[in-house]
């Protein structure tokens, strides 16, 4: 039989993923464009200009990674 201890862990849990799920749904809303930017930089034959977006873009998801690790002690770089 559940405790009432199990279902306030069951709670916490389901609203710790929630609150990622949401955090992760705005960084990549956020940070879309520069990969729309990089890809009409390609299309444009401006393959240094796509270089950069795409870097800057990569920067922060690795950032991001490290973050959600626990790598960092610093706030998401993505918010």
């Amino acid at each position: 039989m559940a405790t009432t201890a199990h279902y306030v862990r069951q709670s916490h849990i389901i609203d710790d993923l929630e609150r990622k799920r949401a955090h992760m749904h705005g960084m990549l809303v956020t940070h879309r464009p520069m990969l729309a930017d990089a890809l009409d930089a390609v299309r444009n034959g401006d393959t240094h200009i796509a270089e950069e977006f795409i870097d800057r873009f990569l920067n922060l998801v690795d950032a991001e990674i490290a973050f959600q690790r626990g790598d960092t002690a610093t706030d998401s770089p993505c918010t």
